[in-house]
């Protein structure tokens, strides 16, 4: 039940965007949201999303939604949705909604009695309105503290809050806070933050009366103390961007580089993977497996020896540049190819004819092979119609089941870097030079791919509409940095 009038109330919120009126208005935004100045400092979850119809962001969300053909029939449903609870959006609901809308949960245990939403609504008496309207499963319970109103689905929650904001300090004042909120962008739709230190203790718990969550916990510990996660959304005039920030007590090395592998593999790509150098995660993550468990030490040892090399000394230096790995459509397969830079390619070759003289030994042929000037191996599986080809050239290790994106890859053919879908979402999203590592997919051609497969098994399960309404998502994009200690991923969905 509470779940069901959260997510009626966050519905007619959402759907409220498309019908955001006139004029756009620009209004400076602290690095703080003003709710934030409200909220409980004891708060474990804490989301703040602007709600002024006339603001920026809306704006900026109508322009994206008006590039889908379903933006009509979803504000047909909306306004018929509020008619059912006798409201109008130009009479009830839009004149009510204030500048922000925040919720805050103030504990993990018993959430369904320690959740509200608070706001300071334009118009109080309509707000009470639509809080107080639709069936007795939507209605909302609701007081004003502090010149806010306060609401939710059952009167403990609002008293739990109550008691919350005035026996201590508000979340604005919580240096954890500012500095959460300080990496998210201003321009945002929506910010939230979550703090560390109320995770922790609820793992711990868990892996105290839990046997199988010390493994979980052992984990994150591993990653070191947490002290916040922080996460935003905005709209932008050629998609929306999404940010979440990770900040720990353990200072991750892992470094930047400049991606050069996109002017090698092909463009086309439905998937791209870039990263940088991995040999110290690597290594991290050898070391505590064998610190956990002296019975993964002793297999690691037995498969190294079987194997003929060791992996710290003899793979690990091979991922200590820049790494990529790209997936295109082959018709009925998904061909797949790894290009690694290196500058010692006599070890890559070493590493690739152990491989080749192990896979004998397992009755699996491997042969030499040339593709343009690069040498390497190929490694047949007859029953599943299945090559791989490994090779070493121009200073690069390629792997691939299919050799003719390897002869792509080292010819002068069009490259990732001159695809277009790939271009514009590099300039859109506005993705640093330097990075830590990235994630792509052209939407364009993904998407038709994947409901089409969903098409062939139940015929006429995607819909027209919904074939529609996939084609203005062009691309995403995901990219990580670092600073110090905390780690920042940030994404873009290209709607064009």
């Amino acid at each position: 039940m509470p779940m069901v009038r959260l997510t009626r109330f966050a519905a007619l919120a959402a759907a409220a965007f498309v019908l955001a009126g006139c004029g756009a208005k620009n209004q400076a935004s602290s690095s703080v949201p003003e709710g934030a100045n409200f909220a409980p400092a004891s708060s474990v979850l804490y989301v703040s999303a602007v709600s002024d119809p006339s603001s920026d962001q809306w704006q900026k969300i109508d322009a994206l939604l008006s590039k889908f053909p379903g933006r009509a029939k979803l504000i047909a449903s909306f306004k018929k949705d509020l008619a059912k609870d006798g409201l109008t959006w130009e009479g009830d609901f839009k004149p009510a909604l204030g500048d922000e809308v925040d919720v805050v949960l103030l504990s993990y245990k018993d959430a369904d009695h320690n959740y509200v939403f608070f706001t300071k609504p334009k118009d109080e008496a309509k707000f009470n309105k639509v809080l107080e309207s639709g069936g007795p499963q939507d209605r909302q319970v609701h007081t004003k503290i502090d010149g806010w109103t306060v609401f939710a689905d059952n009167q403990k929650s609002l008293d739990n809050f109550a008691a919350a904001h005035s026996a201590g300090t508000s979340l604005s004042d919580e240096d954890t806070f500012k500095d959460a909120m300080a990496g998210l962008p201003d321009d945002s739709v929506v910010r939230g933050y979550v703090p560390g230190q109320a995770i922790a203790a609820a793992i711990e718990k868990e892996a105290a009366n839990q046997p199988d969550a010390q493994s979980f916990k052992q984990l994150t510990d591993s990653f070191g103390k947490l002290r916040y996660i922080s996460f935003s959304s905005a709209a932008q005039d050629e998609g929306v961007a999404v940010q979440a920030a990770v900040e720990t007590d353990h200072e991750v090395k892992t470094g930047t580089y400049d991606a050069e592998l996109d002017g090698t593999l092909p463009a086309g790509a439905l998937l791209y993977m870039s990263f940088g150098d991995l040999r110290q995660a690597f290594d991290e993550g050898l070391d505590n497996a064998s610190k956990q468990s002296p019975q993964f030490r002793k297999q690691l040892a037995q498969i190294q020896q079987a194997l003929g090399f060791d992996l710290k000394d003899d793979v690990a230096p091979i991922f200590s540049k820049e790494g990529a790995l790209a997936v295109y459509n082959n018709h009925s397969i998904f061909d797949v190819v790894l290009a690694i830079r290196t500058d010692d390619e006599a070890k890559a070759t070493k590493l690739i004819d152990r491989l080749a003289a192990f896979a004998g030994l397992a009755g699996i042929p491997a042969k030499p092979v040339l593709v343009g000037d690069a040498k390497g191996k190929t490694f047949s599986y007859p029953e599943d119609d299945l090559t791989i080809t490994a090779v070493v050239g121009d200073g690069k290790v390629l792997v691939s089941n299919n050799r003719a994106l390897i002869e792509d890859a080292l010819g002068d053919g069009k490259k990732l870097s001159d695809d277009e879908v790939y271009k514009e979402a590099l300039d859109a999203s506005s993705a640093p030079d330097k990075t830590s590592g990235f994630v792509y997919s052209n939407l364009k051609l993904a998407l038709p791919l994947i409901f089409e497969d969903v098409h062939s098994f139940d015929t006429g399960y995607v819909s027209p509409d919904v074939r529609a309404n996939i084609k203005p998502l062009r691309s995403a994009l995901l990219y990580s940095k670092q600073d110090g200690k905390r780690t920042t991923i940030s994404g873009f969905l290209t709607i064009k």
